[in-house]
């Protein structure tokens, strides 16, 4: 088994992100939205592995960019009006009441647009996050991390991950063999021609995966009395988790009862999950290790998420979009919160594969 402490935990990232995610889902300020996109696409640059499904970062900014003009015409044809300066007045059309009474059209104010585009940019953001996280940490390596207790599920998800790529691949491969022959490729007579290969080559493939699992023992369990005790202990600790969250969004009195729950009930999942691990007998050719490089990436991540909330309740308004006719303002702890993200990227070490 090869330990590669070189290479940074992909949970590290996703945690990174989680974490950025949870200050970010707050921010309508278009400022410290274009910041942390900004601060993102430094550390993908500077710490992208290569990968074979290119560079989700790039798409996600794409699809962000989408999102942000779909969102300035929806907003022009269905926002409420707002005072500001009118830019344009649209032909208006209203709506029966039993349409809420909806109008298309109207005039479009400076305000309305500016609206559109922080929310806009704030969902950019949002997807941005996601593609970086894939870029730098891709779903598959995420997966291959997962402890033994949660093999199967990794199995199942990577299974599905894989699946849509490599049927495009085989569509694409038939499709070209096709053109070559001089044979049809659109219409009814082109889907007839393919649609049962692929298929065939599927169901092929399902069973070499499951020849190959059954030769490698896939399923095999050992101390059949510990994965009993696994499943009593994985199933209070959900009960407790359950009860001490709903205790705490309720505000339900004591608190300190609600919170003690909480956290034995995360102790005594993790606890499960080691009991469930053992037994387990699985070997894997590479094994992702949590070094401390790892830790400072994912805490790092919570540091921004973190100081943005703070930076919120320190200085209202700082995180909602601006006022009508001011411009954009960011407080030094906000934007040292967002600067923890390229903190990050200069710990982490470089990738190379």
């Amino acid at each position: 088994m090869n330990k590669v402490p070189l290479t940074l935990h992909p949970g590290a990232w996703w945690f990174f992100g989680l974490g950025i995610l949870i200050g970010t889902s707050q921010v309508a300020n278009p400022l410290l939205n274009l910041v942390t996109i900004a601060a993102l696409s430094f550390v993908v640059a500077l710490r992208r592995p290569l990968g074979r499904f290119g560079n989700p970062f790039v798409t996600s900014l794409k699809v962000g960019v989408v999102l942000i003009a779909l969102r300035l015409l929806l907003a022009v044809a269905f926002g409420a009006r707002t005072s500001g300066v009118v830019l344009v007045r649209l032909p208006e059309i209203v709506l029966p009441d039993w349409l809420a009474g909806v109008c298309l059209g109207g005039p479009v104010t400076s305000t309305l647009l500016v609206q559109a585009f922080c929310l806009g940019l704030s969902l950019a953001t949002v997807l941005a996050i996601f593609g970086a996280c894939s870029t730098l940490a891709p779903p598959e390596r995420l997966l291959q991390s997962l402890p033994r207790a949660m093999y199967e599920v990794g199995l199942s998800l990577a299974i599905a991950l894989a699946f849509l790529p490599e049927l495009v691949a085989s569509a694409q491969a038939l499709k070209a063999a096709r053109r070559l022959r001089g044979r049809p490729t659109n219409g009814i007579a082109g889907l007839r021609g393919t649609f049962v290969p692929i298929l065939e080559g599927a169901l092929e493939r399902s069973i070499t995966l499951a020849a190959s699992m059954d030769a490698r023992g896939f399923g095999r369990t050992s101390r059949e009395g510990k994965r009993l005790i696994a499943q009593v202990v994985a199933l209070c600790g959900l009960g407790a988790i359950i009860c001490g969250g709903a205790g705490l969004l309720a505000g339900a009195s004591p608190t300190l009862l609600w919170a003690v729950l909480l956290v034995v009930g995360t102790v005594g999942l993790v606890v499960a999950l080691h009991l469930r691990s053992a037994v387990l007998l699985r070997t894997a050719f590479e094994e992702q290790v949590f070094t401390l490089r790892s830790l400072m990436v994912g805490m790092l991540g919570a540091f921004g998420g973190i100081g943005l909330l703070v930076a919120g309740h320190l200085h209202p308004g700082v995180l909602d979009v601006p006022a009508p006719g001011a411009w954009p303002l960011a407080t030094p702890l906000s934007l040292a919160a967002l600067f923890g993200i390229v903190v990050a990227g200069l710990v982490a070490p470089k990738v190379t594969s």
